[in-house]
């Protein structure tokens, strides 16, 4: 030791005994001094805690943050393996508001042709007749279509014009007539064939009545 120190030190052993003193004292003074709860994430070196150094069961549901975790974090078969009792079912609930009215769809295909109706009259024919009726006389004339034709209508009129009390179409009136059933109440034949009329003279003279009907030819 004498001699080791008979000598006056180099100064690259001088600063080599500084600097372990500094490495062996520096760390035990941190060991022996450092403040309780004064580390944190700002000293912890990135990635170093690693799973083998975290505590049993110190990972739980409290301290992981809600809706992190994913389905792939779970070992098969651990989600959606138990189901609850199912409820009764709730009550119906009130209908809801009508929604507004949709797009018109496409036009739909074109259907099939009907069949052809049978033809419509294509040949009519008027057919007149006359009578003379005494002053206040009534009077009845009747006209039938030829070949077979159909009556449509008839009128009659005075020739000379209405006087108060005349009547053309009253009781049993002018209507139709012909094969099949008549009604004088509601006035309808079955396939009318002719026309029938009756009237009444109100003035003081002998008039003429004159009365047409529409045929309908086959």
């Amino acid at each position: 030791m004498k001699e080791l120190f008979g000598r006056r030190p180099s100064p690259a052993l001088v600063i080599a005994i500084i600097a372990l003193f500094v490495s062996l004292g520096g760390g035990a003074y941190a060991a022996i001094r450092l403040p309780r709860n004064s580390v944190g994430s700002a000293q912890i070196k990135r990635h170093a805690v690693t799973a083998t150094k975290l505590a049993k069961n110190a990972v739980n549901s409290a301290t992981i943050r809600d809706h992190t975790l994913l389905a792939r974090d779970f070992k098969a078969g651990q989600l959606g393996t138990q189901q609850g009792t199912p409820g009764s079912v709730g009550p119906q609930g009130h209908d809801g508001p009508i929604g507004p009215s949709g797009p018109t769809g496409p036009r739909g295909a074109t259907g099939a042709t009907g069949e052809t109706g049978p033809s419509g009259a294509t040949n009519l024919t008027v057919r007149t007749a006359s009578a003379t009726v005494g002053a206040g006389g009534t009077g009845g004339t009747e006209a039938g279509c030829l070949n077979g034709g159909r009556a449509l209508s008839g009128s009659a009129y005075f020739d000379d014009g209405t006087v108060a009390g005349d009547y053309i179409k009253s009781q049993p009136g002018t209507y139709p007539f012909g094969g099949g059933s008549f009604t004088v109440a509601t006035d309808q034949s079955t396939d009318p064939t002719g026309w029938k009329w009756s009237y009444h003279n109100a003035g003081g003279t002998t008039r003429t009545v004159q009365m047409y009907m529409v045929c309908a030819n086959p």
